[in-house]
């Protein structure tokens, strides 16, 4: 049965509370629940951190917005003035998306029901029977952890955009911060943004590093990494349980067999607390 959990949350705007109903059955959503109901914010480091660096009047993008989570969060650190643009592929995830976003009066919010990668097209999109937040463009089922997507695998096709294709057009001068949690297409999404990364100097983006999944989509942190370099981008480590994040060096790499989430910094962008 789905419940219902409030979040009170301090803004530049003031108090604010965030609405969300949580299925405790799907394995993400009862991760995020639990961290929920213990008083925490879900993926506490990437959330402090978001928090610390929107304002009024900013704009977010959050890649593989799942049920809206990290979406519903910057919608309302950024305000009526700010912008958040979430993209999720799967169909029950982004339902789940627009009801909280209906249920939090979220009108700052533009979902938008693709898959971003290099270029635009379409491609095939592997359903997650294990992880409602491990839905990729790879097949899932070849993970081991996987067991009951590789009982009765599921594959639909998608659109694909790329930040460079949708943005174009606009004028996001105004953007702070790039989310991406993609199951491995970091460095797709990367590539098809490049332009957008050169033409407004985004100051921050926040990265997961999925090894298995890159290494499904024909990548590694490397390239990931490299890339952002090659732009001018620093490196950062979130620290699990800790208030500063670490810097990394070209050499560096996390000694983990788990996902973790990487930090880009522009140099032009505010200083950070790091180790």
């Amino acid at each position: 049965m789905r419940q219902e959990i409030s979040i009170n949350l301090a803004s530049a705007a003031g108090p604010r509370q965030l609405r969300l109903v949580l299925d405790p059955d799907q394995m993400s959503q009862r991760f995020m629940l639990n961290d929920l109901t213990a008083g925490q914010l879900y993926e506490s480091e990437t959330s402090n951190f978001i928090g610390s660096i929107l304002q009024p009047g900013d704009t977010f993008i959050d890649i593989g917005a799942h049920v809206g989570y990290f979406t519903m969060l910057a919608s309302t650190l950024v305000g009526p003035a700010g912008a958040v643009y979430c993209f999720e592929p799967e169909l029950s995830n982004y339902a789940h998306l627009l009801e909280h976003i209906e249920i939090n009066a979220a009108t700052n919010v533009r979902p938008l029901h693709m898959a971003v990668g290099a270029s635009p097209g379409t491609a095939d999109f592997f359903v997650n029977a294990d992880n409602d937040g491990g839905h990729a463009l790879w097949e899932v089922g070849r993970h081991p952890f996987n067991e009951r997507t590789r009982q009765a695998p599921v594959a639909r096709k998608v659109f694909v955009t790329s930040l460079d294709h949708i943005f174009e057009q606009r004028d996001m001068r105004t953007l702070k911060a790039i989310k991406i949690d993609a199951e491995g297409a970091e460095f797709a999404i990367l590539v098809g943004a490049r332009e957008l990364l050169r033409r407004t100097r985004i100051p921050f983006i926040v990265a997961e590093i999925n090894r298995f999944g890159l290494e499904s989509m024909g990548a590694s942190e490397r390239h990931v990494r490299e890339f952002m370099t090659e732009l001018g981008y620093e490196t950062y480590l979130f620290q699990p349980g800790q208030s500063f994040i670490q810097r990394l060096q070209p050499d560096e790499s996390p000694e983990t067999n788990y996902v973790f989430n990487v930090l880009f910094r522009h140099p032009e962008a505010p200083a950070l607390a790091a180790a």
